[in-house]
């Protein structure tokens, strides 16, 4: 049931499916006065310990936009993959 679809999206049920990245939950501002070489490795340690949000925002995991196309972060698109 979950076919591809052009520019990376998907199919399922007929609806289109739209994967948006997660995103690191904490990172260092680009203001923040350090070498890029310490930048990359607290941004690899936060990820590590803070893990990813979804920029669809806390709770929720799916819009509908015109009633055809689904717009998921892309753990929810997994669950729906595993789904179908």
């Amino acid at each position: 049931m979950f076919t591809p679809y052009p520019f990376g999206a998907q199919q399922i049920f007929g609806m289109r499916v739209v994967e948006i990245p997660r995103r690191p939950k904490m990172q260092l501002s680009e203001d923040c006065p350090v070498t890029p070489e310490f930048r990359k490795e607290m941004n690899a340690w936060l990820l590590d310990f803070f893990g990813t949000v979804s920029p669809l925002g806390d709770g929720n995991s799916v819009y509908i936009i015109n009633g055809d196309t689904l717009v998921v972060d892309q753990l929810h698109a997994a669950l729906l993959r595993n789904f179908s």
